[in-house]
């Protein structure tokens, strides 16, 4: 039983007819049939809403060096949800990517892929590639899929301590950047062409974010309106950023309030992140010649420095395990060796060099004298691993600290 149909006349007309009855019989049964379609659609687009939110980050981690806001607004009642996504995802370093995407279509498909790619991204994201190989090996994944969809994507590591953005763009529409005094572009890259194409590489272009700075990732959702370029959007996206300041929370209300017209036909994902200055007597930096005072020159700087911070608990496996490092360094690389500590949530380590072969562990037989030297430092390290650069490789350690 869907509901019931009134039919009546008054008393100064003629009684229903025969003709009358299957006229009415006929609105009924039509309006059974629309009653009934607009009950499964409503389902229907619920549990495609349902499913997008739940594939989306639930809460953002504890960051360093960034002050991350987001929004999420799927597209009005008479629209079907749709794929857009956003995730926040620690690296190594205490390095942060940042991803905003886009699906093409709609509803529960559109989620589904989204899910896919999300966990894609999570999944490359652990292997510390760089962003245009990412997306190139997200390209991969889409085109791998049983039915090749067309996807957009944006994808940005931030390094707080140098404050440098690494972004490549995959047919999406661009950050826009907000200076700490005033003014806001869209950052200028290569556009790129949308995920599933096939056949085409990606280009990373670095940017520098000065303290607070607001970078502001969306899809295009929160832009597009009929009748007009996209390009005007984005310049009304920088006109409503240069205009507020503040609070991170009240700049994403204002932009939505400002930008976002209630009955839209697509969904909309916004990610807003604030550079906050790390301090400065929590980073150490140094370089060494290749030479064999490297180490000893390493370890000494290493007990100066955790003696400074109080944490000489921590001074001798860190000793060790960095001599191990950067010993490595000395042997197999050639060029500068760069040392850094940063003091956060654990003590991270890191030593550069311009190998730009990735360390292997390996099991060491019983009569070796070497090949211990990282079979160590995974078991003595809280964390550890390396990461590619332009010209070389980072391998680094984590130390949890005291208590």
């Amino acid at each position: 039983m869907l509901g019931v149909a009134f039919f009546g006349r008054d008393g100064h007309r003629e009684p229903f007819t025969p003709e009358d009855v299957k006229l009415a019989e006929e609105v009924a049964n039509r309006a059974a049939v629309c009653l009934d379609n607009a009950r499964l659609y409503s389902r229907e687009r619920e549990t495609a809403l349902r499913l997008q939110r739940s594939l989306l980050p639930q809460e953002i981690p504890p960051l360093t060096g960034l002050e991350i806001t987001y929004r999420y607004l799927p597209g009005s009642e008479g629209a079907e949800v749709g794929g857009d996504w956003f995730d926040v995802i620690p690296l190594s370093g205490d390095r942060v990517a940042l991803v905003a995407g886009d699906v093409m279509g709609h509803g529960v498909r559109a989620a589904a892929t989204m899910g896919q790619l999300r966990m894609a991204v999570r999944t490359l994201a652990t292997l510390d590639m760089l962003p245009d190989d990412v997306l190139s090996r997200l390209d991969d994944v889409v085109q791998n899929l049983s039915e090749i969809p067309y996807a957009t994507c944006i994808y940005a590591v931030y390094d707080p301590v140098a404050r440098r953005c690494c972004v490549a763009n995959a047919g999406h529409p661009p950050p826009v950047l907000r200076y700490p005094d005033g003014g806001a572009a869209p950052v200028d890259l290569p556009r790129g062409v949308p995920l599933g194409v096939g056949g085409v590489s990606y280009q990373a272009t670095e940017i520098e974010l000065p303290e607070g700075a607001t970078l502001v990732l969306y899809t295009d959702g929160l832009i597009e309106q009929r009748g007009q370029d996209i390009e005007a959007g984005i310049e009304r996206l920088c006109r409503v950023l240069d205009a507020r300041g503040g609070a991170l929370e009240q700049v994403a209300d204002d932009v939505i309030s400002a930008l976002h017209r209630g009955n839209v036909d697509d969904d909309v994902a916004m990610l807003i992140a604030r550079v906050i200055a790390l301090p400065s007597d929590r980073v150490r930096t140094w370089q060494f010649l290749p030479e064999t005072t490297a180490p000893g020159r390493a370890r000494r700087l290493i007990r100066e420095t955790l003696c400074f911070w109080d944490l000489s608990q921590l001074t001798d496996t860190a000793q060790l395990l960095a001599t191990e490092l950067v010993t490595n360094a000395l042997w197999y690389a050639y060029g500068p060796i760069e040392l850094r500590l940063i003091y956060d949530r654990a003590l991270l380590c890191e030593v550069v060099d311009g190998d730009t072969r990735s360390p292997r562990q390996r099991q060491a037989d019983s009569d070796d004298e070497d090949g211990r030297g990282l079979e160590l430092v995974s078991k003595l390290a809280h964390r550890w691993g390396s990461r590619p650069l332009a010209n070389g490789k980072v391998v680094w350690f984590e130390l949890a600290l005291p208590g």
